[in-house]
């Protein structure tokens, strides 16, 4: 009976967490209990371009601790990921060189029987990613502010249709600095999508 109430409580934690999305709160704070791994400054540099990362040796070992069975390319969000993480894999930039993978993944390995569907999707996914740099980019490539006003104007509703939305998913607080810089650069662009009934999503 413990057992069976265990699992019930687990199962039900989960679907509250994939309802409201991934499980951290505006100040990157994960709130349920996750495995921290460290990234090599080649993986935050492929997580800030893609929100991918390619798992090494070594957090592979760490990962074993837990289940012997888990991806080597795994999906990262933010806190701005604009999607629930329904029975989806996947770790949270929470800091610059860290991410973190909430550990009642390991309870679901079913979740691995779609996950190469949902990866491919990610790769496919039409939004704007900020690295740790403040750098945007899009689809894989860095693009400009002219790029991104071009790309909002081409979405253009009137003012009787419902907006169109444009994704820009931020990194993880890295200093004071670069938080400023991102919110002008965003404001700047929020400002430009009004005049064109189009909205963006942070």
């Amino acid at each position: 009976m413990k057992k069976i109430c265990s699992f019930i409580l687990v199962y039900l934690i989960a679907g509250m967490v994939y309802s409201d999305g991934p499980p951290i709160n505006d100040n990157d704070d994960i709130w349920v209990e996750y495995l921290s791994l460290n990234l090599t400054p080649e993986q935050v540099e492929k997580v800030g371009k893609e929100r991918i990362v390619f798992l090494n040796e070594h957090q592979l070992e760490i990962i074993k601790k837990f289940t012997d069975n888990f991806p080597r390319e795994l999906v990262i969000v933010t806190k701005s990921f604009p999607d629930c993480t329904c029975e989806l894999l996947y770790g949270i930039w929470y800091r610059k060189n860290k991410i973190g993978i909430p550990l009642f993944q390991f309870d679901f390995p079913e979740f691995l029987e779609s996950y190469s569907t949902y990866l491919n999707s990610i790769k496919e996914w039409d939004d704007f990613k900020i690295n740790a740099k403040g750098e945007i980019y899009h689809q894989g490539k860095q693009v400009d502010l002219e790029y991104i006003r071009s790309y909002i104007s081409k979405r253009e509703k009137s003012s009787s249709e419902n907006p169109t939305t444009v994704y820009f998913d931020r990194p993880p607080f890295i200093n004071y600095n670069m938080s400023e810089y991102i919110d002008t650069v965003l404001d700047s662009l929020i400002d430009y999508s009004n005049k064109f009934n189009v909205h963006i999503h942070e």
